[in-house]
């Protein structure tokens, strides 16, 4: 078996123009896993031949044979093709065979010393800008692409109207028993208001059309429940749609009408939470009914105190005009006088406890 020059090896691992990788050696068999993982990523056809190569890395190196190195070696060089790789075992005897040291021994003679790195070109925005977590169509015939750069640039100021739809769908999915996982996304479409995608091997998508979704927004800007009818309607005819499997229906039929129905129904009481959900996510203003309510809340609080000494002293004399059977006066009185204040804290917070809300 021809052998490859140290001094040429060594020389061109220090320059830079090879890498050197000992199967024995805890660390660099981690950097070759590493490498093996990332290539996997960027190419998923590659996926059965990576698998194969971690389990020969996991194996003893000095069991591996000459077509086991070459396996390994063909694979780390089609993830680094950039710099040619080299695979030794130190003290197993074994270098890679001798037809590809020879290849190996002219590529590094003849390979020209590395020039400067070439800068860096700035990374490209992703794709879709709120993945994993949501979905991005855009249609080619039907969106501007000018305005599909600009919705993608903005992407942090629709995260908030994505998250609204998304728990909207998955309130009404909940309470509707539709099981089929799936997660909410935008659709770029001038000729779509919602869709329901699903795709073989792929997580469905229920998507919005965020322009449609923004005027409907103008239109009720202090109406959040307005907003909430908008998205449980869509939410309920998507769903069905995402449900019709399990419904035998197909398109717009009759069972599909009659789930789509049923479901909006029973659902209906939902329309509150969504409501709330949208004044929180979207910081819509506050409507007037909500703010009649505070300033009734603030009356209510101011007047407790006042209320709770008049309901003691109406009890207080209820009860001297009849005392229970066995009670005296004296010891009503006393009674009262004794614990007057705790008994009008406590009445006062009989009568601020409704403004407290569901504890």
């Amino acid at each position: 078996m021809a052998v490859v020059e140290e001094a040429l090896i060594d020389e061109a691992v220090r320059a830079g123009r090879l890498r050197r990788y000992d199967l024995t050696r805890d660390a660099d068999l981690e950097a070759l896993r590493e490498i093996l993982r990332q290539h996997q990523q960027a190419n998923p056809r590659a996926a059965e031949r990576v698998s194969i190569g971690l389990d020969l890395l996991n194996a003893n190196a000095y069991e591996l044979r000459e077509d086991d190195f070459r396996y390994l070696r063909e694979l780390v060089t089609e993830a680094l093709p950039e710099v040619p790789v080299r695979l030794v075992a130190t003290g197993a005897g074994f270098y890679e065979g001798e037809a590809l040291v020879g290849d190996l021994t002219g590529l590094l003679r003849a390979q020209p010393a590395p020039a400067e790195p070439a800068k860096k070109a700035p990374p490209k925005p992703p794709q879709n800008p709120f993945a994993p977590h949501g979905g991005l169509r855009i249609s080619k015939l039907h969106y501007d692409k000018d305005r599909a750069r600009r919705f993608k640039k903005q992407a942090a100021l629709w995260a908030p109207a994505l998250a609204l739809w998304g728990a909207t769908l998955r309130l009404v999915a909940a309470e509707g028993q539709v099981t089929i996982p799936f997660k909410p996304g935008w659709v770029l479409d001038d000729k779509v208001e919602a869709l329901c995608e699903r795709l073989p091997g792929r997580v469905p998508v229920i998507y919005l059309n965020p322009d449609r979704f923004k005027e409907y927004q103008s239109v009720h800007p202090t109406r959040p429940l307005a907003l909430a009818s908008y998205l449980h309607s869509l939410a309920c005819h998507e769903l069905t749609h995402l449900d019709s499997g399990r419904l035998h229906a197909q398109g717009h039929d009759e069972r599909w009408m009659i789930a789509r129905e049923e479901l909006a129904t029973s659902t209906g009481h939902l329309l509150p939470v969504i409501a709330r959900l949208a004044q929180q996510l979207l910081t819509l203003p506050e409507t007037p009914q909500q703010r009649r309510v505070r300033e009734l809340e603030a009356i209510v609080r101011r007047a407790a105190p006042v209320l709770a000494e008049r309901v003691l002293d109406a009890l207080w004399q209820r009860l001297r005009a009849k005392p229970p059977k066995g009670v005296s006066v004296a010891y009503i009185n006393g009674f009262f006088l004794r614990n007057q204040a705790a008994l009008l804290a406590l009445i006062t917070e009989q009568i601020q406890a409704p403004l407290q809300g569901p504890r």
